[in-house]
């Protein structure tokens, strides 16, 4: 039960003492406070109400139950009743004033606990490792002195496709032992696939099979349970291609130790201890988590079941891969690769069934994939990636007038190495405007602003760190011509940037294509925008007095420290007659449009970093954090979403101030993480190597990070008997100092000792 030593217990939760679980006591949340579970092919979203929804490889185009985002009725798609001679109630507290339950998040599972005068209740929810399937695991123990007649009932609201509202009547059910089969031979994509809902238990259950029950599929089971005897029931919803083996409870017991085996390998590489537990608890398990199975694998949450792929989104997800994951990380570069048209260009995004997709004329997206792939090479020093040869695709190009288009794509015969697919990304976006800026296209990150058609001063900033990283890469390649090119088209956007992007205190955004300027203290709506402040220190392509003033503009403008956000831009846009694009339909002071848009927030979070304003970014990163911003429960109420993962956005506008936007499925989770270790932290991989370069507060004494590398284990402790912010000293390497202040990697090398004196 939830008590005062639970970890910033909020009066609804706290998280357990390892920062593990979150524990959730008082149910009647805010809005619903949901969670994630997947294996990367059956998905299940659950929320503290039982609402949610489960697919198979498409959480959009392939959902098996139905998805809702309705923060008020929170609808279940999926129900399991018990009933004895004398009650009926549910596993999950479906019924909203029911607050007797006690709900548990972790990696990989969730739990729901219930406890009256008759039994003693335990369902756990949780996809096999191994198998398609989404188990419901129910320990019941019947603590009177009677028999107990026990009835399960087990209703779905199948979809299987994209809407009920169509698919309903395609789907055809039919019974066959204890399962309940399920088909819908109208689904383009997934006809093959048989889809089943069925129980089983340690006990021998009489398996029924019921009428629908308001477009819900319904089987039931009854079973005796004896005085004190405890029963296991699994209530599985699983896909397969083929017959499968009717499985027993034991193996769904084996497939939970297993599911929370795999999600502590992929989370334990680097675990941190610091003198801040919030920060703690959210690097060492749930901002990675939040990325793979929000971000990778399932693409969805409770705000968006979207299913596809985004190009510049996973190959951000990555970032936060590297280190700990590499091999995760290279698929996904070698993956997005073979989205790139033959052109240079790429698809925006696009649904994996087919492939079909988004051609747009964004300008940024082609460019993540050289970003991922210079900072992958830059941890592993694995430089054969470039090497690998991965197909382009072909589809129909734009017409003149169009700024983007859904289009059927094929693979194309034509492939090279992912050099020269990363030199055809660089070259397509090498186009510069009256300003010598480059063109923003139909947008460039912020893809609300896609009505500029002009230059952009934040992508000039990012494609200046691009060609610095690359430039190494052409180098390693002996491509000097490239390279020399490079070089001189890196001088020239400096120039540019430094003659037409500075504003006097900070920097433009963007110009329009007549000339009128976005960013500047001549707007009265977005006089400043964050990103072009951030970059101008993350590319450090400009003067560091430059860079200096543009970070104070940004704290002074878009800091707002009684609702701890950092805008986007401020002022929102509103009544001004400039018309940057779809970015002022928002309400000001929402997602973009003047509120915190969390994944540029932590860009400005590193931009402290690299100015060594050490107590500024840990202030800063503090507000990236749920936690900071749920710490009560009347700074819950006002947060309204959940204090274990990272908001896509905070409210900026006065009734909505501070209030959480869509949550789980936001890259700021790989960005926070990757803050969070390498800036603020100063755990640095460079070529196999780990490298110090912490930024930390003063009143930091020591912190620890231990770090797991191929059979070797790191145990590293930071001590800062100076009360410095950044700095080394010295390294040591089990008590020899080591002259580099670097510590190579090795393999197989057991425990290692560092001490870092700062």
């Amino acid at each position: 039960m939830i008590n005062k030593n639970e970890l910033y217990n909020n009066g609804y939760g706290g998280f357990s003492e390892d920062g593990k679980e979150y524990i959730l006591k008082d149910i009647i949340t805010p809005t619903p406070w949901s969670h994630i579970l997947t294996n990367g092919r059956i998905g299940t979203i659950i929320t503290n109400g039982g609402g949610g929804s489960t697919w198979y490889i498409n959480s959009r185009e392939n959902k098996l139950t139905s998805w809702s985002n309705d923060t008020i009725t929170d609808k279940a798609s999926e129900i399991i009743y018990l009933e004895d001679e004398k009650n009926k109630w549910s596993v999950m507290p479906i019924e909203k004033n029911n607050n007797e339950y006690e709900i548990v998040y972790g990696f990989g599972y969730a739990k729901y606990i219930l406890k009256n005068e008759e039994y003693d209740q335990e369902t756990t929810v949780f996809v096999c490792n191994t198998t398609d399937e989404k188990v419901s695991l129910i320990k019941l123990k019947n603590i009177t002195k009677n028999q107990k007649n026990i009835k399960i009932n087990y209703l779905a609201e199948m979809v299987l496709g994209v809407d009920i509202e169509y698919t309903r009547k395609h789907i055809v059910a039919k019974s066959e032992e204890n399962r309940l089969k399920l088909y819908n031979k109208y689904n383009e994509n997934y006809s093959d696939k048989e889809t089943y809902i069925k129980i089983v238990s340690d006990k021998s259950v009489f398996v029924n099979f019921e009428k629908d029950y308001d477009n819900y599929k319904n089987i039931s089971a009854e079973i005796t349970v004896e005085p004190n005897e405890e029963v296991e029931i699994a209530c599985v919803l699983g896909v397969v291609k083929k017959e499968y083996d009717n499985k027993k409870i034991e193996y769904y017991k084996k497939e939970l130790i297993d599911i929370k085996n795999m999600w502590e390998e992929y989370l334990m590489p680097i675990q941190v201890e610091t003198p801040e537990k919030m920060i703690d608890i959210m690097l060492n398990g749930w901002l990675k988590y939040q990325v793979l199975v929000s971000r990778m694998w399932g693409r969805a949450s409770f705000y968006q079941s979207g299913g596809a792929y985004g190009f510049r989104d996973q190959l951000q997800d990555v970032l936060a891969l590297t280190m700990s994951n590499p091999e995760l990380a290279k698929i996904q570069i070698l993956y997005h690769s073979m989205h790139q048209f033959i052109e240079g260009d790429v698809l925006h995004w696009w649904h994996p069934e087919k492939d079909n997709g988004i051609r747009t004329r964004y300008t940024d997206d082609l460019l993540w994939m050289v970003y991922a792939v210079c900072e992958y090479i830059k941890v592993t020093d694995d430089y054969k990636i470039l090497d690998i040869e991965t197909n382009y695709i072909n589809g129909r190009l734009l017409k003149e007038d169009e700024n983007e288009a859904y289009i059927n794509v094929e693979k194309s015969e034509e492939k090279d190495g992912i050099y020269e697919h990363c030199k055809k990304a660089i070259e397509k976006i090498l186009r510069y405007g009256t300003h010598g800026l480059l063109l923003i296209g139909s947008g460039d990150w912020n893809d609300g602003m896609n009505n500029i058609h002009g230059e952009s001063v934040w992508l000039s900033f990012f494609m200046c760190d691009i060609l610095k990283k690359f430039i190494k890469i052409c180098e390693y390649k002996k491509d000097f011509s490239t390279k020399e090119r490079y070089e001189k088209e890196l001088e020239y956007i400096t120039e540019n940037i430094e003659k037409s992007a500075w504003d006097g205190k900070w920097y433009k955004r963007a110009y329009f294509e007549n000339g009128k300027t976005l960013g500047s203290n001549q707007n009265d709506e977005c006089k400043i925008d964050s990103i072009s402040q951030s970059w101008s220190v993350i590319s450090d392509v400009v003067s560091k007095e430059r860079q200096n003033m543009a970070i104070e503009s940004l704290e002074e403008y878009l800091v707002n420290y009684e609702n701890k956000i950092i805008k986007l831009l401020a002022p929102a846009f509103d009544k001004t007659g400039l018309e940057p694009g779809y970015i002022k339909a928002y309400i000001p002071g929402v997602r973009e449009n003047g509120g915190q848009y969390t994944h540029a927030a932590i860009w400005a979070v590193m931009a402290e970093t690299m100015l060594k304003k050490a107590d500024k970014a840990m202030e800063l990163y503090k507000f990236i954090l749920p936690i900071e911003h749920s710490k009560t429960k009347e700074e819950a109420d006002k947060y309204k979403v959940e204090p274990y993962v990272i908001a896509a956005d905070i409210y900026g506008a006065e009734n909505l101030a501070g209030m959480g936007g869509w949550t789980w499925y936001t890259g700021s989770a790989s960005w926070a993480y990757k803050a969070g270790i390498e800036n603020i932290l100063g755990l640095v991989i460079e070529k196999n190597s780990i490298i110090f370069n912490p930024c930390i507060p003063k009143e930091w004494k020591e912190y620890k990070i231990k770090y797991k590398y191929k059979g070797s284990i790191y145990n590293i402790t930071i001590k800062n008997p100076e009360g410095k912010s950044t700095g080394i000293t010295k390294v040591l390497l089990n008590g020899k100092e080591v002259a580099e202040k670097q510590v190579p990697l090795q393999k197989n090398a057991g425990e290692q000792q560092i001490e870092v004196i700062m």
